[in-house]
């Protein structure tokens, strides 16, 4: 489906009823306090087990989860192959593009990222919402469904989409109990913000690598936004608005940016979090260069909208030099700089392992990091380092 504005904003006031109605019927039985013990569970735990929970609550979630973790009808096993290998070979830059483009580029949405920043508040410390805590859980999320074989039993992309949508259950019942101005912002976590999250994650971070300098077929593309589709399945995303192909989703997502950008408190207050979280990750070697990362990669009325610090000429050369060698398309530059060549290639290396660290030191349950997506990027620093 291609739909027309009119048709989309529809959804705007649309959720998950399957997932919001076992959720609602847990709280008719079990009383409200539920709802926190439940949230608690899902974001601390791995694998989910029925005697994690209350009384028969943990019954009925596995039974949910049993019922829901099917691959939908229209699955096309080799696409999803294909979507998995092309993050097993550039899970660093798929990260980078999350961090300097999509993510960003959905906190311009200004309804959608009032309920971002909302739900930053359910793990505050001192009332000031933990947004961080939010982008390493993000990583996490992306690598645990991308990864080969994240969509078989044995794998952790199934049940980390269900407990997502579990989650997001959770979070629009709490939302409602605050009172959200669900007529000025549209339901909390609707479909049309749950689509263009998919996208964001999907056709964006395509277009955000070709940005970079990499290449990929038609087909390639459209395997990764197909794989896309296949997570939005088990997260509750309606099946009417997922779109068939790589330029229909460019379209789409397009379309809700455009009609949901504009300046808000929670967008800035969400893009200050993700500066400083890159900051912090990228250390001090690369810190100057996030504001250009940031203004490369996304439209220049978006940056300025949630006020993304101007670059100067000095850093702009600077910037432009490192996206050259991170494209390894440029061969004089590589010969002639290898030392900036193995300082750019580390570069990947340090948003996994560094979100690894950090996120490993404030949460119970460990980030996992496959060695695989750092292998490549590792070996080739070694390789330019010794040039």
């Amino acid at each position: 489906m291609n739909p027309n504005l009119a048709q989309l904003k529809k959804y705007r006031q649309v959720q998950d009823p399957l997932a919001d109605d076992l959720v609602a019927k847990l709280i008719a039985e079990n009383g409200i306090d539920i709802v926190n013990h439940i949230f608690t569970v899902l974001t601390r735990n791995y694998e989910i087990k029925a005697e994690m929970f209350r009384g028969t609550v943990g019954k009925q979630i596995v039974q949910y989860l049993e019922e829901t973790k099917a691959l939908p009808t229209w699955a096309d096993a080799e696409k999803i192959k294909t979507a998995q290998k092309i993050f097993a070979t550039y899970g660093g830059f798929v990260a980078m593009i999350l961090n300097f483009r999509s993510l960003p580029m959905t906190y311009s949405c200004a309804n959608g990222a009032e309920v971002l920043y909302k739900t930053g508040l359910l793990t505050a410390k001192d009332g000031v919402p933990d947004l961080v805590r939010r982008l390493m859980e993000t990583a996490q999320f992306v690598i645990y469904v991308m990864e080969p074989n994240g969509f078989t039993p044995e794998g952790k992309g199934i049940i980390t989409a269900q407990k997502v949508r579990l989650i997001h259950a959770c979070i629009r019942y709490y939302l409602h109990q605050q009172n959200f101005d669900s007529a000025k912002y549209g339901m909390p976590i609707n479909q049309e913000d749950m689509m263009g999250t998919l996208l964001s994650f999907g056709a964006l971070v395509m277009e955000g690598m070709e940005m970079s300098g990499l290449k990929f077929s038609d087909e390639e593309k459209d395997a990764f936004v197909h794989a896309w589709n296949v997570v939005g399945h088990w997260m509750g995303n309606d099946p009417n608005l997922m779109p068939d192909n790589y330029n229909d989703a460019i379209s789409l997502g397009y379309t809700i940016l455009d009609s949901e950008k504009a300046p808000s408190e929670a967008g800035t207050a969400l893009t200050q979090a993700m500066i400083v979280y890159l900051t912090d990750l990228m250390g001090s070697e690369f810190s100057r260069l996030i504001p250009a990362f940031l203004r490369f990669y996304m439209p220049k009325d978006i940056a300025d909208m949630l006020s993304i610090p101007k670059v100067g000429c000095l850093t702009k050369i600077f910037f432009w030099i490192t996206m050259k060698v991170l494209s390894r398309g440029y061969e004089d530059i590589e010969t002639n700089h290898a030392k900036l060549r193995a300082l750019t290639s580390r570069l990947t290396i340090r948003f996994l392992e560094a979100t690894a660290k950090k996120y490993n030191d404030n949460k119970q349950i460990q980030f996992y990091l496959p060695s695989y997506l750092s292998e490549g990027a590792d070996a080739l620093y070694k390789e330019n380092q010794n040039s």
